[in-house]
C-alpha cells in the first residue's frame, strides 16, 4: 500500500517560502522558511525527506507568478500540488 499524502501548506512571497507540514506522528505542525528560488526548492525537498515525507500534498495560494517555480519543482519531485484562489482560503479562515 502506498504511503499517505502528507499535508504541506506554503505561504509564498516574492523572496520567501514559509512552509508548514503536518506529519502523521505529530500533533503540531513543523515550520520552516526557504528562499523562493531553485536552491530553496532543493532545500525544501531535503527538509521533507529528512522528516520522512515522501508523498506531500502541497497547497499554496495562487499569488501572481511567485508560486510557479516551487509548484513546478514539487510536482517534478512527485508531490501533489494544489494552487488555490486566495479569496477562498481567506473566506475559509473567516468561517
Amino acid at each position: 500500500m502506498a504511503e499517505p499524502w502528507v499535508p504541506v501548506g506554503l505561504d509564498v512571497s516574492k523572496a520567501t517560502l514559509h512552509v508548514a507540514i503536518l506529519c502523521p506522528d505529530r500533533t503540531k505542525p513543523l515550520y520552516q522558511s526557504f528562499d523562493n528560488h531553485e536552491a530553496g526548492y532543493a532545500a525544501l525537498q531535503a527538509w521533507l525527506v529528512e522528516r520522512g515525507v515522501s508523498r506531500a500534498h502541497a497547497c499554496l495560494e495562487a499569488t501572481s507568478i511567485y508560486g510557479h517555480g516551487v509548484a513546478t519543482a514539487l510536482h517534478q519531485q512527485g508531490h501533489r500540488v494544489s494552487s488555490i484562489n486566495p479569496v477562498r482560503s481567506h473566506g475559509y479562515a473567516k468561517s
